[in-house]
């Protein structure tokens, strides 16, 4: 478990790990070709349907059922989602996540009439499995995000995720983002550090945060008091100058 984490947010890593990835834009031919003009598309992919398919494996080697998957927004497809393997899945909406319903649904039908279920207009008939599940129950999920946020999430008193990166971010905060496909997964703006986990920035791959706060995350992010203290302070010399 990833003691640092708010109490509510702890539930993400009580059975395994939290692996955060961004921008995977599934199935978005401009956002392949985007990427394709820039030398950001692996060796051997040659198709949106090859990058989908090869993203969605390295999710899976690594999410499994135990696990907690963050996407930091721009999730393209989602059917592409369904096929994660991650156990529980957060996403913060992207600027490019509108008109989709990303919620998982779980509905369970409970039937001794097999008539129930066939006439039934809100029962998707494809999920009509076999004759056993007809006689019994039939739960239908839809395999999305277990948790949907619309803007920057504060996970820790030192850890916010967005999507976009927030600039300028204050000293006593580590922001995780998205977005910015042109930067590395490690970037500097006016002295202060960022994590960027666009797809193409972590080579398709998902990173552990668990592993991140172990190589030293946090070892650099200042406490928001101290902080607050050394303000004061500087504020207090400015004024006695005048």
């Amino acid at each position: 478990m990833i003691s640092s984490l708010y109490d509510i947010f702890k539930k993400w890593s009580a059975k395994g790990s939290v692996y955060i990835i961004s921008d995977p834009h599934f199935s978005d031919q401009e956002s392949f070709e985007f990427r394709a003009k820039n030398n950001k598309i692996p060796s051997g992919i040659k198709t949106v349907v090859d990058l989908d398919n090869f993203i969605i494996s390295n999710i899976n080697k690594v999410a499994h059922k135990n696990d907690c998957l963050i996407i930091l927004g721009d999730v393209g497809n989602i059917e592409c989602v369904t096929k994660l393997k991650a156990g529980y899945k957060v996403l913060l909406l992207g600027n490019h996540d509108r008109g989709a319903d990303y919620y998982k649904r779980i509905v369970t039908y409970i039937t001794n009439l097999k008539a129930d279920l066939a006439n039934a207009a809100e029962f998707p008939k494809e999920l009509l499995l076999n004759e056993r599940e007809l006689d019994s129950h039939v739960i239908f999920d839809n395999k999305l995000f277990d948790e949907v946020y619309s803007g920057p999430l504060m996970i820790s008193d030192k850890i916010i995720l967005s999507h976009e990166p927030i600039i300028p971010c204050p000293d006593y905060l580590v922001n995780l983002c998205g977005h910015v496909h042109a930067k590395d997964h490690k970037f500097e703006v006016d002295k202060h550090l960022y994590y960027n986990f666009c797809a193409e920035a972590i080579d398709y791959k998902p990173v552990s945060l668990g592993e991140l706060i172990k190589d030293g995350l946090l070892s650099k992010v200042k406490d928001i008091h101290r902080v607050t203290v050394d303000g004061a302070i500087i504020r207090k010399k400015h004024r006695a100058k005048r």
